[in-house]
């Protein structure tokens, strides 16, 4: 782990509980890391062993779930692992008791409707966390392929998709500083002072900036980061979760490229519970 990396973050870790719900064994070295550099608060949990869980879980497999994070805070970041678990969201969003707007950033709207009777699903759980979740106010998706939404047409009553403007469409040097520390978009999102979990699917990036299992938007690491830093400014962060490893059998530089932004979304998330980064 960079040593600036360390120093930057270090005013902020004790605001951040770490998890990592791992059911590839993606995370064990990521956790050691953060465990002996950072001596963060961090739990790890070895999920390989509870099945019925890949893209799907029935109610069973949701209930050893639950016991595996029964006493952990919903404040912190979350990894999730591979997008094949981000049903994995609605047991987070499940311990918050006030109402709030889901931020989405996903190239999928994971809005369709159930396929196997009552099992939730990895492409289905926004809906399912719609219909069965009363403190949901609002949701906001981010970087969904506009084909799929539109295919899934989730209700407008409730979710709205919001833009990000492609870094490739940028002028040359608003593309500079959407890189540039401290330099964040103006984004116009009203949360109507509702607080926010953000939820982001790593498959929202380029190719360039994760490797992951399924199909890929356009977004930038940098251009993530900068919006997330934007909405923590101005908003309540209630917690962040992160899924979008490659489980299909990734190779070195793959993992590679998927620990710098796991390690790039773990200093933004100390940013928006500690109040910004210290030089």
């Amino acid at each position: 782990m960079p040593r600036n990396f360390r120093r930057r973050v270090w005013k902020g870790w004790m605001f951040v509980f770490i998890t990592f719900l791992d059911f590839s064994c993606l995370y064990q070295n990521f956790f050691e890391e953060i465990k002996q550099q950072m001596r963060c608060p961090a739990s790890h949990f070895d999920c390989s062993d509870i099945p019925g869980t890949n893209c799907y879980a029935d109610e069973q497999a949701k209930q050893q779930l639950r016991q595996r994070i029964r006493d952990l805070p919903v404040s912190g970041l979350h990894f999730l692992d591979s997008g094949n678990y981000h049903y994995l969201s609605l047991l987070w969003l499940e311990k918050i008791r006030e109402d709030f707007v889901l931020l989405l950033y996903d190239n999928h709207p994971d809005y369709q409707a159930p396929a196997f009777g009552n099992l939730t699903s990895c492409g289905g759980w926004v809906r399912e966390a719609v219909e069965t979740n009363p403190y949901i106010r609002k949701v906001w998706m981010v970087g969904i392929d506009p084909q799929l939404y539109d295919e899934e047409a989730p209700d407008p009553q409730i979710v709205e998709r919001k833009q990000l403007e492609a870094a490739g469409t940028l002028p040359e040097q608003e593309r500079k500083q959407i890189k540039a520390p401290g330099i964040l978009p103006e984004l116009e999102w009203d949360a109507g002072g509702l607080p926010i979990y953000v939820s982001i699917d790593k498959d929202v990036l380029s190719s360039e900036y994760a490797a992951c299992d399924w199909s890929q938007g356009d977004m930038s690491l940098p251009q993530l980061l900068a919006s997330v830093q934007a909405i923590a400014a101005k908003n309540r962060i209630l917690g962040i979760d992160v899924c979008g490893e490659k489980k299909s059998c990734p190779t070195a530089s793959e993992r590679a490229l998927n620990e710098a932004a796991n390690r790039a979304l773990l200093e933004t998330a100390f940013a928006a519970f500690a109040g910004g980064l210290s030089a």
